[in-house]
């Protein structure tokens, strides 16, 4: 155990070696921040309660942490205050980037002390820093304490100017979450943002080769979509004005969060787009059931240009499609082949055309089951369903069993196949067979899976349908770990 001690000290200290203290006039680029010790520890408890490791526990980790420090563990930091690094551009725009890490101490003797069988004695070079370095290392860094927070990095000019209060470069993001990033991306250096932009177009353009197996069609539409790709980014550096992870477990509420945010800058194509989405609505929020398992939904809206852009990247795959059956001796014969391709592609175009995305699921586990019942938006449910006749038409020889129109519910029509379980730990789980049911409403389609799936199916359908169309968020997943 002393040696896994001494080598998660000599890999902290790896990590000192790479910070560096910003200059007074530069910009932050990105902020990473992580909890107070007190927050962390309760989450620790929690985590070992819900995955039965009794092991994993707070008591544990600090006393092990004392063991190996002379007594003096955690207690040294101040246990209610962040941690955090702070990554700065430079100020002339070039790409010396620069950042720090703070730590908030509450007692740098007693830190020093219980460190002293790793590092060697502490050196003053002056302006309140000192250097420190890992027994046997030839490596210093350097750390100056000011204002209740220990500033380190691997050069000592760069913690002549240190701010008297860092954690206010973190924002909220130490009360959100416990763990959290944020970039914010005006700030990065118009030359890096200009070299990633021209290096991505270089390396489309240089391994962009149309293969020999390749039509021109084919090869037309992944040019395109690498194009598409590219002027997104470019928009994204343009008009992004930061982004944010951050990861959050509240003991309290029995939740684990992982949040995508971000902000634009006023004024800018993106956004136009948020503004005219308004509130996203979903008529599925009775498939959003986290407490049995996980769930999920992805909610959005389409303006004018997305629709367009969108129907003509279906229709040149489409033609891809129809093209790549021509070639398969099995298939080109097949009428019914090619029918399914243009009715699949005609369904998903027209339900594209109004705008609308809009779906939710969820999967729930049992004493060694597991259940998934899900529900998408599309233009017309009667379409959707002569595909799916067309598709069981296709498969039927390749199921155990087809059966039309087994159960109704509310108006959706549902349609049972019975797919063949192989694979061993699997059959523990669904039996020889997998039941999977297809279900049709005017302007929905429904997928479940399991012993389970029909039963939760209809009743989200009900639910959904009690609680009509309900605000959203455009994307979340939420599990539960009990």
């Amino acid at each position: 155990m002393k040696k896994l001690f001494i080598i998660t000290v000599a890999l902290i200290a790896a990590l000192f070696q790479s910070v560096q203290l910003k200059a007074a006039d530069e910009k932050p680029l990105a902020v990473v921040s992580l909890a107070g010790i007190d927050s962390l520890m309760s989450d620790v408890d929690y985590l070992g309660q819900v995955l039965s490791n009794p092991q994993l526990n707070s008591q544990s980790i600090e006393g092990l942490l004392k063991a190996f420090s002379g007594g003096k563990g955690l207690d040294v930091f101040d246990r209610k205050k962040p941690w955090g690094v702070v990554v700065y551009a430079a100020a002339d725009g070039g790409l010396d980037f620069k950042s720090y890490l703070f730590v908030p101490l509450k007692n740098e003797a007693d830190l020093i002390k219980g460190v002293e069988n790793y590092t060697d004695a502490p050196k003053d070079v002056g302006n309140g820093v000192k250097s420190i370095a890992i027994r046997n290392n030839p490596k210093e860094f350097f750390y100056k304490v000011q204002d209740g927070n220990m500033f380190v990095a691997d050069t000592a000019e760069y913690l002549r100017n240190v701010p008297a209060d860092p954690a206010a470069l973190l924002g909220t993001m130490n009360k959100d979450y416990d763990l959290a990033a944020r970039v914010h991306v005006q700030n990065l250096p118009e030359k890096l943002r200009t070299d990633m932009i021209e290096g991505l177009k270089k390396g489309v353009s240089e391994g962009l080769h149309q293969s020999p197996d390749e039509d021109d069609a084919a090869f037309a539409v992944r040019k395109g979509l690498m194009e598409t790709q590219i002027k997104q980014l470019e928009m994204m550096l343009d008009e992004l004005d930061d982004f944010t992870v951050g990861l959050n477990i509240d003991s309290a509420a029995k939740a684990t969060n992982l949040d995508f945010a971000m902000t634009v800058k006023p004024g800018g194509k993106m956004a136009g787009k948020i503004a005219s989405y308004g509130s996203l609505t979903s008529i599925f929020s009775g498939f959003f059931n986290p407490n049995v398992g996980a769930a999920g939904n992805v909610t959005s809206k389409l303006d004018s240009e997305d629709i367009q852009q969108t129907v003509a990247l279906l229709d040149s795959l489409s033609d891809v499609a129809k093209k790549e059956i021509d070639k398969d001796e099995k298939l080109r014969d097949n009428a019914q082949a090619k029918e399914i391709v243009s009715d699949f592609f005609a369904v998903l175009s027209k339900t594209i055309q109004t705008g609308k995305f809009d779906n939710a699921g969820t999967v729930a586990f049992g004493d060694k089951t597991i259940s998934g019942s899900f529900a998408g938006y599309v233009h017309d449910g009667t379409a959707a369903e002569s595909l799916f006749k067309k598709v069981v038409d296709v498969i039927k020889e390749n199921v155990t069993e087809v059966k039309m129109d087994v159960a109704t519910h509310e108006g959706v029509k549902f349609n049972q196949v019975q797919v063949p379980v192989k694979e061993p730990k699997a059959k523990a789980i669904f039996g020889d067979t997998l039941d999977v049911h297809v279900g049709f409403g005017p302007k929905a389609f429904y997928v479940t899976f399991g012993k389970d799936g029909l039963t939760m199916c209809k009743e989200a359908i009900t639910a959904s349908a009690t609680a009509g169309e309900k605000k959203v968020d455009e994307m979340l997943i939420e599990t539960s770990l009990t």
